[in-house]
């Protein structure tokens, strides 16, 4: 009735019939996950394009102006004057902070500010009080992360600046005439 080789045909066509049924059923959920991906890029797309056209409408020049002289005095804005605009090697350098020097012009509470001055100012033999704590003299400078309260400037910076604002503004000036 039947061979060996009969039943090794028909074991191989069952097979081969069921790997194209698999591979077939793969591709179609393959398919079905491309159409999903295609439809969020559309909508991405569309989200994108109404989010341009929003930042196209916020951005006008006119409605700017119209919310800059409605909120000028609440947010305090002005005209940027010439002076006030300089290349940073024109700035006078500031020197560097310690935390002595903010500890003692800051307003923290629980801090005495005579005393952490007069601390920042003793001489750098004195012995620390325990062991592991940086002596009193030792001036540390401020790490960048640190919140800083505004310092007073000295007089000659700011005359420095001033100065150097002064020749930009006449160079300005100068520049526009010719």
């Amino acid at each position: 009735m039947f061979r060996t080789s009969d039943i090794i045909l028909i074991a191989v066509m069952v097979s081969a019939a069921a790997m194209t049924y698999k591979i077939k059923r793969d591709a179609e959920v393959q398919q079905t996950a491309v159409y999903k991906i295609q439809a969020q890029i559309r909508i991405e797309e569309d989200t994108i394009d109404l989010l341009r056209a929003d930042w196209s409408l916020l951005t006008q020049p006119s409605r700017l102006q119209r919310l800059s002289d409605l909120y000028k005095d609440q947010l305090g804005l002005q005209t940027a004057d010439a002076r006030q605009i300089v290349r940073l090697d024109e700035l006078p350098e500031k020197p560097p902070l310690t935390i002595e020097d903010i500890m003692a012009d800051s307003g923290t509470p629980g801090v005495d500010k005579q005393k952490t001055a007069s601390i920042a100012k003793d001489k750098v033999g004195d012995k620390p009080k325990a062991a592991g704590k940086a002596k009193a003299g030792d001036k540390k400078p401020i790490v960048a992360g640190a919140k800083l309260k505004p310092v007073v400037k000295d007089k000659l910076a700011s005359n420095t600046k001033v100065a150097v604002a002064d020749k930009i503004a006449e160079k300005i000036e100068g520049g526009a005439d010719e």
